[in-house]
């Protein structure tokens, strides 16, 4: 491979990089990018990328992160990505063995392997600067292994800050963020989810944190109210402040004179309240949610509206990440 030695910007390597948020991170805190890599395999974020940045020659596809030699990136200056958290996340009750074995958030052990490459491939005493994401629900047990796997990687004591999102967008996200850089709260911005969606009512000031699968139509407003899972939109503002009681009983009645049966294909516009009631949050309005450009998303071609959702529901925020790497600034 070629490496790029004369900087003008930034060398990014993005590890699990989805539908590229760091990038849209580095793109909100103003950092110019000379080279952006960018390891991915899921085909939906493929699809984004390719929609987005084919014409981006700063923009390089480098596949699975298993296949990553550290060696080929010495150049990179910064090293980035939030590794899976199937199982690490409290919502996950089947398996949370984290980081051990052969669980999908063991790939975690691939981030620390290329830290250790790049470092030990760089020269003159250049800086590699991390910035590494996952749950703020992972167990304490793996909390602290994953920070002493980071620190030896890294020969510095890296200890995780927690940011929720909410801070800066419309949508609850509680995040760990490990890095070299100097991390502080981000500014309160007083963002609502009411003023993020196009039409209806909400009843709470922050949306639910944003899941790759939603609510359904039909009797998702009761796993909405048992369980604070996932988001939805009342048409009628009295709506919000009824009673569970009294909003289950009119919801039966509304649901029945709707005739909506909740089928496959029959929600054609997604502002609409097909249930006479209750709506689910548009993929724009979801991303407006997270602080992603609200049409990114959803103007991708040949994705289905659910690998939509589930691209989503599994980035961080731009908004919190811009923040971080708004040290850099001062570098690059």
């Amino acid at each position: 491979m070629n490496t790029i030695l004369n900087k003008k910007g930034l060398n990014v390597l993005s590890l699990f990089d989805g539908l590229s948020a760091a990038k849209l991170s580095l793109d909100m805190a103003n950092i110019h990018i000379d080279n952006y890599y960018s390891s991915e395999i899921c085909k939906n974020a493929i699809q984004l990328q390719n929609f987005h940045y084919s014409a981006d020659t700063s923009f390089h596809q480098i596949g699975d992160v298993r296949r990553v030699n550290g060696a080929d990136y010495k150049h990179v200056d910064l090293i980035i990505g939030g590794f899976p958290c199937t199982n690490l996340t409290s919502i996950n009750g089947k398996d949370r063995t984290g980081v051990t074995g052969t669980s999908e958030s063991s790939l975690f052990y691939e981030f620390i392997r290329i830290i250790k490459e790049i470092k030990q491939s760089k020269t003159n005493g250049d800086k590699l600067y991390i910035v590494v994401e996952n749950v703020n629900s992972m167990d304490r047990a793996m909390k602290q292994i994953i920070t002493e796997e980071i620190s030896i990687a890294m020969d510095e004591h890296i200890k995780p800050i927690m940011i929720d999102a909410s801070r800066c967008c419309g949508s609850i996200r509680r995040r760990l963020f490990w890095s070299n850089l100097p991390i502080t709260q981000p500014e309160d911005k007083k963002i609502t989810y009411q003023s993020c969606i196009k039409n209806g009512y909400v009843d709470k000031d922050k949306s639910n944190v944003i899941l790759g699968s939603q609510l359904t139509n039909v009797k998702g407003i009761y796993r909405y109210k048992k369980y604070k899972l996932g988001n939805l939109i009342y048409k009628n503002k009295e709506y919000t402040t009824m009673d569970d009681d009294t909003l289950f009983k009119t919801y039966e009645m509304v649901l029945k004179e709707s005739n909506h049966q909740g089928k496959a294909g029959s929600v054609k516009d997604e502002y609409d309240f097909v249930n006479g009631f209750y709506r689910i949050p548009s993929i724009s309005e979801c991303s407006t949610l997270l602080s992603v450009p609200e049409d990114y998303v959803k103007d991708v071609p040949d994705v289905s509206k659910t690998g939509k959702y589930k691209m989503l529901g599994l980035t961080f925020s731009p908004c919190v990440v811009s923040h971080i790497l708004g040290a850099l600034k001062d570098i690059f």
